[in-house]
């Protein structure tokens, strides 16, 4: 079983807890690198070795100040094994650890942007859905049901590619923030389209007897 590096949590000299520091984060917490995908194995060996060595009933006759301290780095240390193991947590760790927004700096790259916008022909349909409806409300079902069929699809391919730059960010170590740049993009698309969704239910609730999603 691998064991958890209990730097910075103890102090070497004394054994006692660790004021924490602002600069920590999930990953240093459990000696984890910023991969999207973790070794589940090796952060719950982590885990529950830091528990032991961290739980407050260690240092029931130590100083207050020690037990607060093994309280406050229990409750982090929770917080991160929680965050290391929840995919939506752990991509949203991993943007905020690099300052990830609508631009990133790449050493020796000019700094990239990329702006966040909806797939222009999904929004072109849209609108034309709408027309469609409004023109022929006996025809809504079927128009209705296609279009979420079509938009299931776009969906389904941005978490594709979505997947794959999370692919390429961990074979680079952490090096290709271009990567970053494009799940931050792609998050922001998947933000639109589940908004869509619910637009798409309000006007099914409208026109369509049963305003079921064919999306789920």
């Amino acid at each position: 079983m691998e064991s958890a590096p209990l730097s910075p949590h103890l102090c070497g000299a004394c054994g006692f807890p660790q004021p924490l520091r602002e600069e920590e984060t999930a990953f240093t917490l459990l000696s984890a690198h910023p991969r999207f995908q973790q070794d589940e194995a090796a952060l719950r060996s982590r885990f529950y070795a830091l528990s032991r060595a961290l739980h407050p009933d260690r240092f029931a006759a130590a100083s207050g100040e020690a037990r607060m301290y093994s309280i406050e780095r229990m409750s982090r240390v929770n917080e991160a094994f929680r965050v290391l193991r929840d995919p939506k947590l752990l991509r949203e760790a991993i943007l905020s650890l690099f300052e990830v927004g609508d631009q990133v700096k790449t050493p020796g790259v000019r700094t990239q942007e990329v702006k966040g916008a909806p797939p222009v022909e999904l929004a072109e349909a849209w609108f034309e859905l709408q027309d469609a409806v409004m023109d022929d409300p006996t025809s809504a079902s079927e128009k209705i049901r296609g279009f979420e069929e079509h938009l299931k699809q776009v969906r389904t391919a941005a978490e594709v590619e979505m997947t794959a730059q999370e692919q390429v960010f961990d074979r680079s170590e952490g090096q290709d923030r271009l990567a970053l740049l494009e799940i931050s993009r792609i998050l922001r698309e998947l933000a639109y389209l589940d908004s869509m969704v619910r637009d798409v239910l309000r006007l099914k609730s409208r026109f369509v007897a049963s305003p079921t999603s064919a999306l789920g």
